[in-house]
């Protein structure tokens, strides 16, 4: 498949929105407050991106392949690297989790027995592969929406009652497979152009609404405390917060399309894969180990 330039420019960005978010580990702050809230803010829409663009690659680019050929090339692309990156951090974590000096990046609660290990990599549950649940997820919600999609009739009723019971799931901390009906209707937005149809409404309309959408998103993240308190209405305000956040991240796509740092989001986005799986263990550690030494207090997780 040939490559589409504004796609791996947005898989760019939003590589760097997932690294910079996973890297305000919560121990940071203590170090800052804004760290607390940037989290939070990237928190709404990052990860609806992705899902976003991932359904747009099937719905335009992946459809013709029959269902037992498309489950296989997502075996090899999504599940396999999953497998393999979990056994070796698993047994890297294992050889070196008696020197307290690499304790501070594992959870407090952390078993390595041979149990615990297969029912974490299986549900994809565990300290060292929560990061990776991107990967996991999208292997099920692939597959679920090649099957849904072919039935004319009721996909969408399908699609719309994902969208009503997956923030209730989703705020139940249940496992990762649970959270598909959450980011499905996500995937099946990507039938939809946005990014074109985006690109074609007025650009002051545009500004007013990146300076809305930043202007909601800074009330959420400083108020966060208080809102906590509307329970499962929290939950339904974030997941419409990621169906506009989607909008707003292509409004920024929008402006630096043409700037040189777009050469550098193509770079990020061809090599995004990788990035995804290795930034955890290497960036996000190395801030979590920052943290540590500055505050002198164990790091609940860096997950």
């Amino acid at each position: 498949m040939e490559r589409t330039k504004w796609i791996d420019q947005a898989k760019g960005l939003g590589i760097v929105f997932v690294v910079l978010g996973h890297a305000c580990v919560p121990s940071l702050v203590a170090i800052s407050g804004f760290t607390e809230k940037l989290y939070l803010f990237i928190y709404l829409f990052h990860m609806p991106v992705f899902m976003y663009l991932s359904g747009y690659a099937f719905f335009h680019f992946s459809r013709k392949h029959s269902l037992p050929t498309f489950v296989q090339r997502k075996v090899v692309t999504l599940l396999r690297p999953y497998f393999f990156y979990v056994v070796a951090m698993y047994l890297f974590f294992w050889s070196i989790h008696t020197f307290s000096i690499f304790r501070f990046a594992l959870e407090e609660n952390t078993q390595f027995s041979m149990k615990n290990i297969l029912k974490d990599i299986i549900l994809c549950d565990g300290t060292v592969d929560k990061h990776l649940w991107y990967i996991y997820l999208l292997f099920f919600v692939s597959i679920a929406s090649y099957i849904i999609d072919k039935s004319v009739v009721i996909k969408w009723i399908l699609v719309a009652l994902c969208a009503i019971i997956g923030p209730l799931l989703f705020s139940k901390n249940l496992p990762t497979i649970c959270n598909l009906p959450y980011y499905l209707p996500f995937f099946f937005l990507g039938k939809l152009d946005l990014y074109d149809s985006i690109k074609k409404i007025s650009k002051n309309f545009r500004f007013v609404f990146f300076i809305a959408y930043m202007v909601g998103g800074t009330i959420y993240a400083c108020n966060i405390q208080d809102l906590k308190k509307l329970g499962l209405g929290l939950a339904y305000i974030k997941y419409i917060a990621g169906y506009i956040g989607i909008v707003f991240f292509f409004v920024i796509l929008d402006f630096i399309e043409k700037k040189e740092i777009s050469k550098w989001l193509c770079y990020l986005g061809e090599k995004s894969f990788v990035i995804y799986l290795l930034h955890q263990p290497i960036i996000v550690s190395g801030t979590a180990l920052l943290s540590y030494k500055l505050i002198h207090s164990p790091i609940v997780s860096i997950i």
